[in-house]
């Protein structure tokens, strides 16, 4: 029948880990699907790890239970998608169910953040991953809807260049605290073509952190003007 071709055996079993969701039914129990944060980047990923632990959920909080799950997306494609779910406590059997999707759909990880469970349920701890991930990784999710990650890369490449740090940064996290000024911000966004050569020419404005460079850069693109950006972030420090 249709079922010939298929095995089963311990090694095809183990062979696909995005074919069957584990369950172990231990006290508390252990659920996984799919790859590791250790896994993937042995194959080649650029793996990112979400954790959330279920006291961060309201229902976690309410049974004062005790467990994570983690969240692991692959960082090299634009939209994020989930490669791996592992859990470590209460209904961890039931849990992956949902990471089982997930994993075997290649889901992005805007989709984990759109979801909307019905209240109270573990499954809110998805979320908190997803939220975990997107405040750590490089580049946001909504950054990644609006710019092609290879002029996100370009514009970091350019960052680091205004701040003779080149060579020295091995995570955007080590450009924390470092700015430059507008003025350079500016020239990035016309080499990016996100300004005319003549707009806004030396509009002035304050220094931009990493963050809010990327700021910049996106509330160009949706239409603004670097003197109305520049006005918007004086009237936020007043």
């Amino acid at each position: 029948g249709g079922m010939g071709k298929t095995s089963f055996d311990p090694k095809s079993y183990l062979s696909d880990p995005n074919r069957f969701p584990v369950g172990i039914w231990t006290s508390p129990e252990v659920a996984y699907i799919g790859l590791t944060k250790k896994k993937a980047e042995e194959s080649g990923y650029s793996a990112v790890e979400g954790v959330a632990k279920y006291s961060e959920t309201t229902r976690g909080r309410v049974s004062r239970s005790s467990g994570m799950l983690k969240l692991v997306v692959d960082e090299g494609e634009r939209d994020l998608p989930v490669i791996g779910v592992s859990i470590f406590g209460e209904d961890a059997c039931e849990l992956v169910h949902y990471g089982m999707e997930l994993v075997q759909s290649r889901r992005p990880l805007r989709c984990v953040l759109e979801a909307s469970h019905a209240a109270v349920t573990y499954h809110e701890l998805y979320k908190v991953a997803a939220v975990n991930i997107d405040e750590n990784i490089d580049f946001s999710i909504q950054l990644r809807s609006t710019f092609p990650l290879d002029v996100l890369r370009l514009a970091k490449e350019k960052f680091i260049q205004a701040t003779g740090k080149s060579g020295t940064v091995s995570s955007h996290h080590d450009l924390t605290g470092v700015r430059i000024t507008f003025e350079d911000a500016e020239e990035i966004a016309r080499e990016l073509s996100l300004m005319r050569p003549a707009e806004d020419f030396e509009t002035g404005g304050p220094s931009l952190s990493y963050a809010e460079f990327f700021e910049f850069l996106r509330q160009l693109k949706g239409g603004n003007t670097a003197r109305g950006i520049t006005e918007e972030m004086m009237f936020k420090a007043m």
